[in-house]
């Protein structure tokens, strides 16, 4: 059995580190169960599942078991001395590549506590990605009111476009560098009508702040302010999204199987050949 320890970032950084465990899992026939995952209300499927397991303790207990573990994990005797008793740890030192054999040894027949936000099975990841989607789809009325909605939006254009307008505390994140001001997206937008001539394209803005409509107003665009599940649904039925670097938007583009898009320098602007899909 394998153990995730330790609350690491918000929701889709929490998805990422949870979706790989849960490949490898798939994979390897051992169970995971996730002690740090702070959504797990949002996703029902995950609520009865004999091997991807939840089960949520307080942030508190995470952060005092995640620096127990660490501290253990640094002095090499407390290591020693816990794998005799059958425990390994990953930490963030950890690589799949490197420890695969051990590591998979003690989560079929031992205990593994991971307490690293960076354990990644690419392979594994895209081999079981259609399972992985089946297990954290929201839940049923989140999934039925932004159908809905899509279906109202495609009514009146060919190509939707979903942009994820992220700020909040992007204000601070990277000094600001993703923080982009309206006339970015502004810009993004009008190359995205470009790139799709002879298209209708509408733009489905989603942020976590309110977005100033009148800043878009040559622009077909649908934006109302929605819980993050329901933005998060929403953007996965676009045909394309465009966004600041997030996993946010990575995970919308992975469970939509479509191509995103991350803006990383304000100035550049991509080609309809520059959108690709998630891939871990």
């Amino acid at each position: 059995m394998v153990y995730i320890i330790g609350h690491t970032g918000q929701l889709c950084n929490q998805l990422f580190r949870f979706a790989h465990h849960a490949a490898n899992a798939l994979a390897h026939d051992y169970s995971v169960n996730n002690l740090a995952f702070s959504y797990s209300s949002s996703f029902p499927s995950l609520q009865n599942n004999k091997q991807i397991k939840l089960t949520e303790i307080s942030k508190n207990a995470n952060k005092i078991g995640q620096k127990l573990i660490t501290k253990f994990s640094d002095n090499k005797i407390s290591k020693t001395a816990l794998l005799k008793t059958g425990t390994y740890i990953i930490d963030n030192k950890f690589t799949l590549e490197a420890n695969q054999e051990d590591f998979l040894k003690h989560a079929r027949n031992r205990t593994v506590l991971a307490v690293n936000w960076l354990f990644r099975d690419y392979e594994n990841f895209n081999k079981f990605s259609d399972e992985i989607r089946s297990l954290f789809l929201p839940k049923e009325d989140v999934i039925n009111r932004s159908r809905e909605k899509i279906e109202e939006i495609r009514l009146t254009c060919d190509i939707l476009v979903g942009i994820h307008v992220r700020r909040g505390d992007y204000i601070s994140f990277n000094d600001g560098k993703y923080f982009y001001e309206d006339h970015v997206y502004y810009q993004h937008m009008k190359n995205m009508e470009k790139m799709l001539p002879n298209k209708k394209v509408s733009f489905l803005l989603c942020s976590n702040e309110d977005i100033e409509v009148n800043n878009y107003k040559d622009i077909n665009i649908v934006s109302h302010r929605n819980p993050f599940m329901n933005d998060l649904t929403l953007l996965s039925y676009c045909d394309y999204i465009v966004g600041p670097p997030s996993t946010f938007s990575l995970w919308a583009s992975f469970m939509g199987n479509i191509p995103y898009y991350h803006i990383n320098d304000r100035t550049a602007f991509p080609s309809i050949n520059d959108f690709q899909f998630v891939r871990g």
